[in-house]
Order: structure tokens, then sequence, then C-alpha cells
């Protein structure tokens, strides 16, 4: 069945464990389908690594709070080149609202090597 794929730019958290240690950075994802995200990065991970991803929508209305919707799901990175990696989302996943302005607009977006 295929999806369909939106070209959207989101904050997203990859947490993934290396030496049993989990290790977590943040990227803006490039494309986004009900079966998986795309990131544009310079550091993919490794193919096959499982990792946990939070990504982060953020709604704000004129004259009223934000809300930032967390949706929490699980996959595995099914495409890495020098572009960047293609992670194969699983069917596990939990959405949480939050009624806090800009809850995530400081979250640094510039990707550290972790691993």
């Amino acid at each position: 069945m295929e999806f369909e794929r939106y070209d959207i730019e989101v904050p997203a958290r990859i947490e993934f464990i290396s030496d049993n240690e989990a290790r977590s950075f943040f990227l803006r994802t490039a494309s986004i389908s009900a079966r998986e995200v795309i990131f544009h990065t310079d550091e993919p991970l490794p193919q096959n690594l499982q990792v946990n991803l939070d990504i982060i929508l953020n709604f704000t209305r004129p004259g009223k709070s934000g809300r930032t919707i967390l949706i929490n799901v699980t996959g595995t990175v099914a495409k890495s080149d020098p572009s960047g990696m293609t992670i194969n989302l699983n069917e596990d996943y939990h959405i949480t609202k939050f009624c806090a302005p800009a809850a995530f607009e400081s979250i640094p977006l510039v990707a550290e090597r972790m691993y």
C-alpha cells in the first residue's frame, strides 16, 4: 500500500542505543509519510539501527496559547547514504498534546555527532 508523502520540516529527536548507552540528537525532517521519515544530514545513522523518534509539531493561533503535539514512534534506519537517511516506522506510536506556548522552540536543531 502506497502512502502519501509530505515535504514538511519539523523538529525531531532521534534516540538510539550505542555501546549499551542511550544517545540522542535533534534534526529536522525532510519529508514524512505514514510509513517513513526522511532526514537530510551529513552524518546519517547506520542502516538497520533501531531508533526511537519524537516528532514535534507546534501549532499557534493568533491570540491563543500554542499547542505542541509530540508523536513518539519506533523505527529502523532503512537507507543510509551521504545525503541522509530514511527511517521506516513501526506501527506502535503514541501522540501526546501539550498546551504550553513555544514548548519546543528553544530546542537546538544542529545535530552533534553522538556515535
